[in-house]
């Protein structure tokens, strides 16, 4: 299983590349049957197929066999002002057309991103990141296929001696594997299925002339990662009712904070260390879930990939808030029983005190930033703070403090003797 924190950079990196080249960018699949390998001149044409295919075959690929360094598959020389490129291939690599076809679209994408000027950052503390980021590009450009087949590729050899004693040919077998690229086989078909799902190209088609070691693979992580891996996210309810499902929680957990917030301010010198920490902390909470979600949600895009990459982040966020949500939930609720306990007496004696005040106009302070809000009978279910933008449910604007502040301080009355 791909880790998560692999899951966020990648949808991250995704997200960039769609912003930046994803209009331009087609949504095919280079088969890795499209590109022969036979000789030298072979090499050349495979190069120049891959680079018409990305969009930049005004530059023309020189491949040179070489010796090099035990785990270099390939290196290209990356100077700008020439428009001839020259790409070395490890001669250890042509023995293997899938390493080969591997090793030429990662190299061959090195030049795209520096064509487009796309990279995490030019310093040499950023060299392994930008490696990653070609790696997940040669998968967003379509050239995905070549990479699942070459990524990993298995040698095996026999060798066969006559043993005297036994009177028996006895045979060994050697498998030496042979690794391109810096993502994981695993890795990359978490991104490949994610562009292939995010550009709604059916399974058949990204299925098609892979090997069966690689199907199976593909099969194994679309069951593992299916909560990202989904074509719900091209439809809009298919995050909304998830949304309404977290807008539910939000609401009735404000309920409760703003019920504990009158009463505590009503009772604040003795309830003080009990309420006013827990309520402002799980006030951010509810504050920084709301931010993240919104801010996924209401990206004015029209693009569907970005929409589906939006939904797809969305759908995860929501998913862990909701957990965190839950446990801050049931805290507020047990403080909140604890609470109306200190009270019973008094909401048996005095219920119009705790009822629901009817909305008027009203000026409440953000639980946040302090800010003071102004609000009307007519205002929607959600008031925004104009600070930070923490949104209060209006139904959660419950119990009239005043009264209860004014009831306490008759019960609290000193009393005198005469």
């Amino acid at each position: 299983m791909v880790n998560q924190k692999y899951i966020d950079d990648y949808l991250s990196k995704i997200e960039m590349l769609e912003r930046r080249v994803g209009v331009d960018t087609t949504y095919k699949l280079l088969e890795p049957n499209e590109i022969v390998l036979s000789d030298l001149f072979s090499l050349q044409r495979a190069a120049k197929t891959i680079a018409r295919f990305i969009g930049i075959d005004q530059f023309n690929f020189v491949i040179v066999p070489a010796e090099l360094s035990e785990n270099t598959a390939g290196q290209i020389d990356l100077s700008v002002d020439k428009n001839e490129v020259k790409i070395e291939i490890s001669k250890k690599q042509l023995e293997h057309p899938e390493a080969v076809h591997a090793t030429l679209a990662h190299e061959i994408t090195h030049k795209f991103l520096q064509f487009h000027n796309i990279h995490i950052g030019n310093n040499l503390v950023h060299q392994y990141e930008n490696e990653i980021l070609t790696d997940l590009t040669v998968v967003f450009l379509g050239l995905g296929k070549l990479m699942l087949e070459g990524c990993h590729v298995e040698e095996v050899t026999e060798s066969s001696y006559y043993n005297f004693d036994s009177a028996s040919t006895t045979t060994t077998s050697t498998t030496i594997t042979h690794y391109t690229g810096y993502l994981k086989m695993e890795q990359l078909g978490f991104i490949y299925l994610f562009v292939c799902t995010m550009r709604k190209i059916p399974s058949l088609e990204y299925m098609r002339n892979l090997r069966s070691d690689v199907k199976k693979m593909l099969e194994v992580v679309q069951s593992e990662h299916s909560s990202y891996i989904n074509q719900r996210f091209h439809t809009d309810s298919s995050y909304e009712s998830l949304f309404e499902e977290f807008k539910a929680i939000i609401e009735q957990h404000q309920k409760i904070l703003f019920t504990q917030d009158f009463s505590s301010s009503a009772v604040k010198q003795l309830l003080e260390s009990q309420f006013d920490g827990p309520i402002q902390n799980e006030h951010k909470v509810i504050g920084e879930s709301l931010s993240v979600v919104n801010k996924l949600l209401n990206d004015n895009t029209f693009d569907p990939c970005l929409l589906f990459i939006n939904r797809v982040r969305a759908d995860a966020v929501i998913s862990n808030q909701l957990i965190v949500l839950s446990q801050k939930f049931n805290d507020a609720y047990t403080r909140n029983q604890n609470f109306r306990r200190y009270f019973k007496g008094l909401r048996n004696y005095l219920p119009h005190l705790f009822g629901t005040r009817p909305i008027t106009q009203e000026t409440i302070f953000c639980p946040i930033d302090g800010t003071e809000i102004q609000f009307t009978g007519e205002t929607s279910e959600f008031v925004t703070c104009p600070t930070c933008y923490y949104q209060i449910s209006t139904s959660s604007l419950r119990w009239q403090p005043s009264k209860l502040q004014q009831f306490l301080g008759w019960m609290f009355r000193p009393y005198s003797i005469d």
